[in-house]
């Protein structure tokens, strides 16, 4: 009688563990090694090319979430600080603080907070995509997709100043960004057709080098940019 019951508890103790391993979701660990592809993919988002410097223009600028600021507490210039204070989890875009901040309706709560401009519903649905792509730390060296044989102003320029440079350079941080706004047509082709555009953003001698914080665009995005405003800059 005595065997039986221990070889019961044995199966009882082996049910249970084998239950625990069953259910127990396993926590993948994060590679934040850098991947870099030669090419750009159409279909691949790229943090270092793409989200990066969204985040960093939006919320790891200065006065909020950049390593001197740490509004919060909460740091957002790199990768292993976005994954961390942002609690993303790779191949979910609806868990994690940045998702919750970024689609927040509150406006107590949403970040950017106001009088900031949100994020634009595209600029959200970038991040979510890189996030469902496995939120890996990844570039690309040469776009492919970057057009600077026909760029327009509406598919290529103004959503490439949106997303690395209107985080500063917008209606209401202008004060604090030398006066610059870039979030209407009207004043980038103004800032365009008087070189000032091109100057910092090639950063040439003599202008501010912007993105400010992050790398220099890439030289598809600077050619397309030229190609552009040596057109007149088109509001096309």
């Amino acid at each position: 009688m005595r065997f039986n019951k221990i070889y019961f508890l044995f199966l009882v103790t082996v049910a249970g563990l084998f239950y625990q391993c069953k259910h127990e979701p396993v926590v993948p660990k994060i590679n934040t090694e850098l991947i870099v592809d030669e090419v750009c993919n159409a279909n691949t988002i790229y943090f270092q090319n793409d989200i990066l410097p969204l985040i960093v223009s939006s919320c790891g600028k200065p006065g909020c979430h950049n390593s001197t600021s740490a509004a919060d507490g909460i740091i957002l210039t790199d990768y292993q600080s976005i994954m961390s204070n942002g609690e993303i989890e790779p191949f979910d875009d609806t868990e994690g603080e940045l998702i919750e901040v970024i689609t927040e309706t509150d406006r107590d709560k949403v970040m950017p907070p106001p009088p900031y401009p949100p994020l634009t519903s595209a600029q959200i649905v970038l991040i979510k995509n890189w996030i469902m792509q496995g939120a890996q730390n990844n570039a690309c060296a040469q776009s492919t997709v970057c057009d600077s044989i026909n760029p327009t102003f509406a598919n290529n320029i103004f959503p490439l100043i949106s997303n690395k440079c209107n985080g500063c350079h917008n209606s209401i941080n202008a004060s604090s960004a030398n006066g610059i706004d870039l979030s209407n047509y009207s004043n980038i082709q103004t800032y365009a057709l008087n070189g000032l555009l091109y100057g910092a953003i090639n950063q040439e001698s003599g202008y501010s080098p912007m993105p400010k914080f992050q790398s220099k665009m890439q030289q598809c995005e600077l050619v397309m940019i030229k190609k552009w405003i040596d057109d007149g800059a088109p509001n096309n």
